[in-house]
């Protein structure tokens, strides 16, 4: 069933509105914490490249705001180096904003360290199994590619 703006409600699972479902962090492990869900598969076990990230904008806005885009994109770049080098400060701030406790941040932010692409490139066949999945879902329309959706620089 969609979940529309209840995804990553955990009350949809502790009120048994639903019995399986996907979630991202922190919410898996927060709702891990609480005894809510437990994993039973990872996209990764069955896609080991699976991109559901992306930065999206208009053609119009790209042409027009580029030096604005790369400097975007080389301060998250940026951050990500940070939060590898000083993962608990990054611990400390997000178990803040996520109002959840720190050993929880702990695992949603360290969980998938190891698979972090560190200078944010787009992964074409990471993004193309993604659009697999979502076309499979029903999400989105068939046919729908990766490199019609990003642009080469």
């Amino acid at each position: 069933m969609p979940l529309e703006n209840a995804y990553g409600d955990l009350e949809c699972f502790s009120s048994g509105k639903i019995d399986a479902g996907f979630l991202v962090e922190p919410k898996l492990s927060l709702g891990e914490g609480r005894g809510l869900v437990q994993v039973i598969a990872r996209v990764g076990d069955y896609f080991p490249r699976y991109q559901w990230g992306g930065i999206f904008a208009i053609d119009d806005f790209i042409c027009k705001q580029e030096g604005w885009i790369t400097a975007m994109m080389e301060s998250y770049r940026d951050v990500l180096w940070t939060i590898r080098e000083n993962p608990e400060a990054a611990i400390a701030l997000g178990s803040r904003l996520f109002k959840i406790e720190r050993a929880v941040f702990r695992k949603a932010l360290t969980r998938d360290f190891d698979h972090w692409e560190m200078n944010a490139m787009i992964d074409l066949p990471g993004l193309e199994n993604c659009l697999e999945i979502q076309e499979k879902l029903g999400a989105i329309p068939v046919g729908i590619h990766a490199e019609d959706m990003v642009m080469q620089f």
